[in-house]
C-alpha cells in the first residue's frame, strides 16, 4: 500500500467530528435517562399493577439491559469517539515528525 505524501488531514475537521459525536452522545444519554425515568414512573404510579404493568416492567427491563442501565453508556461511547479523533491527530502528527526527521 503506497502512501500519498500530499495527503492533508484537517485537524480542525477531525476535532469537530469528535466534539460533535461527544455532543450527540451526551444529548442521547440524557434523553435515554429521561425515557427510563418516565418508564419507571409510569410503572410505579400510572399503572401500578396488572397485565399492562407487568408487560411495561418487562419492556423497561429489556430497555435497561440494552442500554446498560443508567450508567451513561452513550456518553461513554461518544467520549471514546472524541478521544479516538484526538489520538488519530496525535498519531498523524507523530508520524509526520518521524518522517520529516528521517527524510521521508
Amino acid at each position: 500500500m503506497s502512501s500519498d505524501p500530499n495527503l492533508i488531514i484537517s485537524d480542525e475537521y477531525t476535532n469537530e467530528v469528535g466534539n460533535t459525536c461527544r455532543g450527540y452522545g451526551n444529548t442521547l444519554d440524557d434523553a435515554m435517562k429521561s425515557y427510563l425515568s418516565l418508564l419507571d414512573q409510569v410503572t410505579s404510579e400510572a399503572i401500578p399493577s396488572g397485565a399492562q404493568h407487568d408487560a411495561l416492567v418487562a419492556f423497561t427491563n429489556v430497555v435497561k439491559q440494552l442500554y446498560g442501565g443508567k450508567t451513561g453508556t452513550l456518553e461513554e461511547t461518544s467520549s471514546t469517539l472524541q478521544t479516538t479523533c484526538e489520538d488519530f491527530i496525535a498519531q498523524v502528527d507523530s508520524d509526520d515528525q518521524f518522517r520529516s526527521l528521517n527524510g521521508a
